[in-house]
């Protein structure tokens, strides 16, 4: 057994080839498709949450 041998250091992680190799404008068509799809989440989100109130509103007022 060695004395001084420990766990060599991680490398640090490569991004995928294929971010890579993308293009600046399909890069940036990710991005503002990832920010779509957030907003279209968030959106659908808040209207369940809303109408969960109001059903809720609705079932105290009889």
């Amino acid at each position: 057994m060695q004395s001084g041998t420990g766990t060599r250091p991680v490398p640090p992680r490569q991004p995928p080839a294929t971010e890579a190799t993308m293009s600046r404008f399909s890069e940036a068509a990710r991005d503002i498709a990832s920010d779509f799809l957030a907003a279209v989440g968030a959106s659908l989100y808040f209207l369940a949450f809303f109408a969960a109130i109001h059903a809720a509103l609705d079932k105290l007022s009889y």
